[in-house]
């Protein structure tokens, strides 16, 4: 079964080139926890949207991440590119990712958004002579509206989701579909996320580059997001 551009992009969220992290870099480190209520490929119950914790996040006090950041026109593997947006605010999150087709970012494939909470922890760790801060991030929402009649050709004759009702600009809610949340697979559900704040620009992490014993991944990605705006 072919994987569509759309869902390489979507698995290619950490893409980016070798970098060198400067020693006075706070870097922050995001765990990303997709909660595992979800079926396994083998299994036709669909998932259960994951809870968040009564008081998740309420204490959540770093506040050189909240923001709105964006993320111009970056190169992934396989001559495609995406753009993305974080949202990140008192104890909300959402993440926009628009894949394409084409290195420039003309020929829009996909969007697709996640939305949740995330929640400092208590302590932070260095890693090499860093101080690094984990998150942990649950996510209960998740969208997909193709974009082109290739991504939608694509995705209906794969079933993607367990539907072939998609359709262009048509914008589905795959929170809980069988094998679709959040359109990542099974193995890609739970990952640590790691992004630092330099001068204002924030930058995420590349797991294509690798993790380490830990599952933490070991390089940053060249292409930084910048601050647009304090969210309301």
């Amino acid at each position: 079964m072919a994987a569509s551009p759309a869902l390489t992009g979507l698995l290619s969220v950490l893409t980016g080139s070798d970098t060198m992290i400067n020693k006075n870099n706070v870097l922050i480190l995001l765990l990303a926890v997709l909660l595992s209520g979800c079926g396994s490929d083998d299994d036709n119950t669909a998932p259960t949207v994951p809870t968040i914790p009564e008081g998740f996040g309420s204490t959540n006090n770093l506040e050189n991440i909240r923001g709105i950041w964006y993320q111009d026109c970056s190169e992934i593997e396989g001559n495609l590119a995406k753009k993305q947006r974080v949202r990140l605010d008192q104890r909300d999150i959402e993440l926009t990712v628009w894949d394409y087709r084409d290195k420039g970012c003309t020929d829009l494939s996909a969007v697709n958004t996640f939305t949740g909470q995330y929640q400092l922890e208590p302590s932070s760790i260095f890693i090499d002579k860093n101080e690094v801060f984990p998150l942990e991030v649950i996510y209960v929402r998740s969208t997909s509206t193709p974009h082109s009649p290739a991504e939608v050709e694509l995705r209906n004759t794969n079933r993607t989701c367990d539907r072939d009702d998609w359709e262009t600009g048509k914008k589905i809610d795959v929170s809980d579909w069988h094998s679709c949340f959040p359109l990542f697979d099974l193995q890609d559900r739970q990952h640590f996320r790691l992004v630092r704040n330099q001068g204002g620009k924030l930058f995420m992490d590349n797991r294509l580059k690798g993790v380490d014993a830990n599952g933490y991944p070991k390089a940053i990605d060249t292409d930084w997001f910048d601050f647009q705006s304090t969210p309301d």
